[in-house]
């Protein structure tokens, strides 16, 4: 996780807030399509 974590935090910490609101959107959409996929 360390692994991870470190290089979301340096583009959280370098992206324009309009960006990141679109990232959010984009994963939110995402995780809806793939949760709709698995075996309930």
């Amino acid at each position: 996780m360390p692994k991870l974590f470190h290089p979301l935090l340096k583009i959280v910490a370098h992206a324009p807030h309009r960006e990141l609101a679109a990232q959010v959107q984009y994963l939110k959409v995402e995780n809806e399509i793939l949760r709709s996929k698995r075996p309930h």
